[in-house]
């Protein structure tokens, strides 16, 4: 009789530890879309936000997870602004929270772009980051949504969204019986969850790489300058200089003064000139037009005596 009793119980055991592998869950496939910005020149100078959480408990993996896309995203050719510049400005400029940077975002994307003197922004949102323990299963779960903007014009240029989870259990992970039995399974460590954003912050990041490679279309805006001469009438001179594709459509904006148009002085040089009180206005916004698309770029304002 014992040894009937015994039979199936060693037969059974080996089955569970078998089949005790880590296995992935369901996770939320990737979500990806681009307009036709996307395709627009580029170096493209990109600061990169604080990304959002979606409640205070996740806000170590909204915080983990800009760091490990960042990182990521320095294999494309974004000239990447360094996150401690990023934070340290936002400071500067009283950005202290999560609902200003959305609400500017909303209403007023140029002022990123005077902040950061960039054309690019971007932000993403963390929607989970989180460990479910069960009695004989445990999961980690971690998904997001990360956008990129042209600070000009507020358009959305990539928006991206991709969710990863694993789980470990009896049936999922080598714990067996035993270990089940005297301990409650925490399952995966924190590591795991460390591991899972990882893995999520470098498929997220796959996108902007492949976009922005170093072999991509010459960018259409080299370089710009615009310098200031006061006078004491108060009607001030402000110089332009663009340099950049040829032959094509090249405007400068200031304050209320929007699209005026310069002129190419010689190939790929562009000249422009303004008479005026400019006030405390201290940033040019120029724009060169190819083929109806534009690009733009913005510097701070010289003085001259």
């Amino acid at each position: 009789m014992k040894s009937f009793i015994r039979k199936p119980f060693i037969l059974f055991v080996p089955i569970i530890i078998s089949a005790s592998i880590l296995s992935s869950g369901c996770a939320r496939k990737m979500e990806l879309k681009k307009t036709d910005a996307a395709r627009r020149a580029y170096p493209l100078k990109v600061a990169v936000l604080p990304f959002s959480a979606e409640n205070e408990e996740m806000r170590e993996g909204a915080d983990l997870i800009r760091k490990l896309f960042t990182a990521n995203l320095k294999e494309s050719n974004l000239d990447i602004m360094e996150l401690s510049v990023v934070d340290s400005l936002l400071k500067r400029n009283n950005i202290t929270s999560q609902s200003q940077i959305d609400a500017l975002m909303s209403s007023n994307p140029r002022r990123f772009g005077e902040i950061f003197s960039s054309n690019t922004v971007i932000w993403g949102k963390v929607n989970k980051w989180n460990r479910v323990y069960a009695v004989v299963e445990s999961s980690v779960e971690v998904e997001a949504t990360i956008k990129m903007a042209d600070t000009f014009s507020g358009n959305t240029i990539i928006e991206v969204s991709k969710g990863e989870k694993k789980s470990s259990g009896l049936t999922r992970i080598p714990t067996g019986y035993v270990q089940a039995a005297v301990t409650p399974i925490t399952g995966m460590q924190k590591s795991y969850l460390y591991q899972l954003s990882n893995e999520l912050s470098r498929n997220l990041a796959q996108p902007f790489i492949d976009t922005f490679q170093t072999d991509t279309i010459a960018p259409l805006i080299i370089t710009a300058c615009a310098v200031m001469k006061k006078k004491e009438s108060g009607q001030d001179s402000l110089y332009l200089v663009l340099i950049g594709d040829s032959e094509k459509r090249a405007y400068f904006s200031i304050g209320n003064l929007v699209k005026i148009p310069m002129t190419e002085t010689s190939r790929g040089c562009y000249c422009g000139y303004y008479e005026g009180s400019f006030g405390n206005l201290d940033k040019v916004n120029f724009t060169l037009v190819k083929n109806n698309v534009e690009e733009n770029y913005s510097v701070k304002i010289g003085v001259s005596d």
